[in-house]
C-alpha cells in the first residue's frame, strides 16, 4: 500500500493545510510548509531582480556596440569594429554567440551541482548567494570599455565580462527556478506562483526598457550619451541586486522544501531530462520562442528608429505599453490555462507573433497606415508575451513532477529547469548570431533592408513554433500527476481507516 511518507512527492501535492507562523503547513504535519502570501511575493521579487539585471547584457549589447544610425549619426561612439567578416559575421555577433553558448553549456553543470549538493544554507540558496554580487557588477562593467575608441582590447574585455555575467547569472537563476516545484506543492499553486513570476519578470523587463528614458534624463544633466547610458545600466543593477536578495530571505530550505539531493551524476541527469518525451517537444518550443522574442525585444529600438523614424525614447514607451497590457492579461490567461489547458495558448501565441512580425516588416510601406500598424502590433504582441512569460515555469514544474512519479528519479527539478534554460539560450544564441549579421544588410533609415529581414525571419520562426506546439502532450502530464494524487489520497484514507480499526 502506497503511503504519503514513502515519497516527498506525496506531500507536494496535498491541498489540506492550516497556518502556523504566517506560513501554510500540511494538516498532517508531514511534508514541507507552504509559503505565506508575503513570502511568495518576496520569492517573486527574485524574478524581477534577475530580469532587470539581465536586461542590459542580454538585450542591449548590440544597441550599445552597434547603435542605430539616424540622420547619418550613430547614438554612441564606436568601441568595437562594425565591419563584417567571413561575409556574414560581426565581432559583436560572435562575442554574443560565444558567450551564450558558454551560458547554455553551464546550465546543466550548475543545475546538477545544485541538485546534488548538501550545503548547510541549502542546495539552492548557497549558489544564489555566491552569484548575486558578480552577476550585478558584470552587468555594468560590460558597458564600460577599457579603451575610448575602436579597439580589439574592448572586444576581448566584452567577451570576458559576458562570460562572467552569464556564469554568475546561471548560478543564480538555475537554482532559483528549481525552487518553484519545491515550494509550490499543488498543480494550482505552481500555476499561480508561475503567474506571479511572470508578472515579476515583466515588471523587471519593463524596468529594463526604461533605460532609454533614464539615460535621456541623466543626459539632460550634461553627461554624454555613453556616460548617461552607463549610469542607467548601473541603476538597474542596483535595484536588481536588492530584489534578488528577497527570495534568499523568504525561503527556508528544509522547512518550505523537501531536502532531497539527487542521486544521478550530472551527465546522466541531463540526458534523462532531455530524454523525457514531453520535455523534448516543449524544449524546442521554448527555443523557438526565445529566438523570436530576441528578434522582437532587441529589434524594437531598430523598428522604431529605422522603420518608423522616431526617437529611441518611443521604444521605452511602446514596450511599457506592451508589458502593461501583458500584465493585465495574466489573470484571464491563468483562467484559460486552468479551463482549456496551456497548449491552445502556445499555439495561438506563436500564430499571433507570426502576424506581428509580418506587420513590422511592412512598416512605412503603407505610410498612411504606419501609425495604425505599429499601434496594432504593440497591442497584439502583449498576448504571446504574456503567455510565454507565465507558462514555461508552470509546465516545467509539471514535467519534473510527472517524471519523478513515472521514473522514481526525484530531487532533479533543477536539471529540468536547466534543460529548459539550455533551450532558451540555444534560441537566444542563434538570434544573437543572426541579428547583427542581418543588420549588415542595412540598419539606417535610408537602407533599412536588414531590419526588415530580421522581422521576416521572426515571422517564419513563429510559424515553426505553431507546428511544434501541436505535438506537445499536455494531457499525458496532467493525467500522470492527478492519478498519482488520487492514489496518495486513497492511501491516506486506507491508513486512517486501519488506524481506527
Amino acid at each position: 500500500m502506497e503511503s504519503v511518507q514513502e515519497s516527498p512527492i506525496g506531500p507536494l501535492i496535498q491541498d489540506n493545510s492550516d497556518t502556523e507562523g504566517g506560513d501554510t503547513i500540511d494538516a498532517s504535519s508531514d511534508g514541507p510548509r507552504q509559503l505565506s502570501l508575503l513570502r511568495k511575493i518576496m520569492f517573486a521579487c527574485g524574478e524581477f531582480g534577475w530580469s532587470l539585471t539581465a536586461f542590459s547584457v542580454s538585450t542591449l549589447v548590440s544597441y550599445f556596440y552597434m547603435p542605430p544610425v539616424q540622420d547619418g549619426t550613430a547614438k554612441f561612439s564606436t568601441f568595437i569594429s562594425q565591419h563584417g567578416f567571413l561575409i556574414i559575421f560581426t565581432s559583436v555577433g560572435l562575442i554574443n554567440a560565444v558567450a551564450r553558448v558558454f551560458d547554455a553549456v553551464t546550465d546543466p553543470l550548475v543545475a546538477g551541482l545544485s541538485d546534488r549538493s548538501n550545503f548547510r544554507l541549502g542546495k539552492r540558496k548557497t549558489f544564489m548567494i555566491a552569484a548575486i554580487v558578480p552577476f550585478s557588477l558584470s552587468s555594468v562593467f560590460a558597458f564600460i570599455p577599457l579603451v575610448g575608441h575602436e579597439s580589439v582590447i574592448n572586444a576581448v574585455w566584452l567577451l570576458a565580462l559576458m562570460v562572467v555575467f552569464y556564469w554568475s547569472m546561471t548560478c543564480y537563476v538555475a537554482p532559483y527556478s528549481a525552487l518553484l516545484p519545491e515550494v509550490g506543492h499543488t498543480i494550482a499553486e505552481r500555476l499561480n506562483m508561475s503567474t506571479m513570476l511572470a508578472i515579476a519578470w515583466a515588471l523587471g523587463y519593463g524596468g529594463g526598457n526604461c533605460i532609454y528614458l533614464t539615460s535621456a534624463a541623466v543626459g539632460a544633466l550634461g553627461l554624454s550619451n555613453v556616460h548617461a547610458f552607463q549610469v542607467g545600466v548601473a541603476l538597474n543593477a542596483l535595484v536588481g541586486f536588492i530584489a534578488m536578495l528577497m527570495p534568499i530571505l523568504a525561503v527556508r530550505e528544509g522547512v518550505h522544501t523537501v531536502h532531497m539531493p539527487a542521486k544521478e551524476n550530472i551527465f546522466t541527469s541531463f540526458l534523462t531530462a532531455m530524454a523525457n518525451g514531453p520535455f523534448r517537444v516543449f524544449g524546442v518550443c521554448v527555443c523557438t520562442f526565445f529566438l523570436v522574442q530576441t528578434f522582437m525585444t532587441s529589434g524594437m529600438v531598430y523598428y522604431v528608429t529605422v522603420l518608423y523614424d522616431a526617437s529611441s525614447l518611443w521604444a521605452t514607451l511602446l514596450m511599457a505599453v506592451v508589458f502593461i497590457i501583458a500584465f493585465l492579461l495574466q489573470a484571464p490567461i491563468n483562467y484559460v490555462a486552468h479551463k482549456l489547458g496551456r497548449k491552445i495558448l502556445m499555439v495561438t501565441g506563436f500564430a499571433l507573433l507570426s502576424v506581428d512580425f509580418l506587420m513590422l516588416a511592412a512598416l512605412t510601406h503603407v505610410p498612411v497606415l504606419s501609425t495604425v500598424q505599429l499601434a496594432l502590433i504593440i497591442v497584439t504582441i502583449a498576448y504571446p508575451i504574456s503567455v510565454f512569460l507565465m507558462l514555461p515555469n508552470a509546465i516545467i514544474s509539471e514535467i519534473a513532477v510527472a517524471d519523478a512519479i513515472e521514473t522514481g528519479r526525484e530531487g532533479k527539478s533543477g536539471m529540468f529547469f536547466a534543460a529548459k534554460t539550455f533551450s532558451n539560450k540555444v534560441g537566444i544564441s542563434a538570434a544573437n548570431l543572426i541579428f547583427p549579421s542581418l543588420l549588415l544588410l542595412g540598419k539606417s533609415s535610408a537602407h533599412p533592408f536588414g531590419v526588415r529581414a530580421i522581422a521576416l525571419t521572426g515571422s517564419g520562426a513563429s510559424v515553426v513554433g505553431v507546428v511544434i506546439s501541436l505535438f506537445f502532450r499536455e494531457g499525458h502530464i496532467t493525467r500522470v500527476i492527478r492519478e498519482h494524487q488520487s492514489r496518495v489520497e486513497q492511501a491516506g484514507v486506507d491508513e486512517e481507516q486501519t488506524t481506527l480499526l
